[in-house]
């Protein structure tokens, strides 16, 4: 069993680590934060005018993008996001949804929307990662949180609440914006704030110099060969 074995237990996230390190599963086990990786040079930045012609998306609009598996998972804490979003006082706004299961019906959307279901292909979600101004993660947990390292690779920054996962990979005011949980007027300020400001290039270079996948597999090696 875990509880008699002496093994190393790898956790991508240090919230993660302090989580569960007196439980008594993994209590007195040597417990490593390796955060995960991304291929950084296929999530790449992609001309944002071309990837909205590709994607058939206003060109001139802002567009803010909330993308995930399933909106109806609770977690997801989708709500707060669309509150903070009707909070926005910018008539240039568009509202961007990728994933399973968005029904627009349930919210009282102020601006125009437009919602592309799930998508399967990582191509197809580069272009949408590339095609936004701002990705939203407003989850109440997220154990690291994929969709904020995929943006931000992509050069898009990412709002989010100062929490979990997300709290270890965006830098405040830099690459994005950690609002303090789980104020939605905050992170109201913080679209704005990302709107206002071009993190594009902080985001890009966060990523790759931080979460490439290849350098997050020569730390598993050290750990194999330890």
């Amino acid at each position: 069993s875990i509880a008699d074995s002496n093994i190393t237990v790898v956790v991508p996230t240090d919230w993660l680590r302090k989580a569960v390190i007196d439980t008594e599963i993994y209590k007195g086990k040597n417990i490593k934060t390796i955060n995960h990786g991304i291929d950084v040079n296929f999530f790449s930045p992609i001309d944002k005018t071309e990837a909205r012609k590709i994607l058939s998306l206003p060109i001139k609009s802002k567009i803010i993008l909330l993308t995930t598996e399933n909106f109806e998972r609770k977690n997801k804490n989708i709500a707060a996001a669309i509150d903070a979003i009707t909070k926005l006082n910018n008539e240039n706004l568009t509202l961007l949804t990728v994933g399973s299961n968005f029904d627009a019906q349930k919210f009282k959307l102020k601006y125009p929307h437009i919602n592309r279901g799930f998508v399967y292909d990582e191509l197809v979600m580069k272009l949408y990662y590339s095609a936004a101004d701002l990705t939203i993660v407003p989850s109440l947990i997220e154990t690291f949180s994929l969709v904020t390292l995929e943006s931000l690779s992509c050069g898009t920054p990412v709002a989010a609440f100062k929490t979990t996962g997300p709290a270890e990979i965006i830098i405040h005011k830099s690459t994005g914006w950690l609002a303090e949980p789980f104020n939605n007027q905050d992170l109201t300020a913080g679209i704005n704030y990302i709107l206002s400001n071009n993190l594009s290039e902080n985001a890009r270079k966060h990523a790759v110099n931080n979460f490439d996948i290849y350098h997050k597999a020569k730390e598993y090696q050290k750990v194999y060969e330890g």
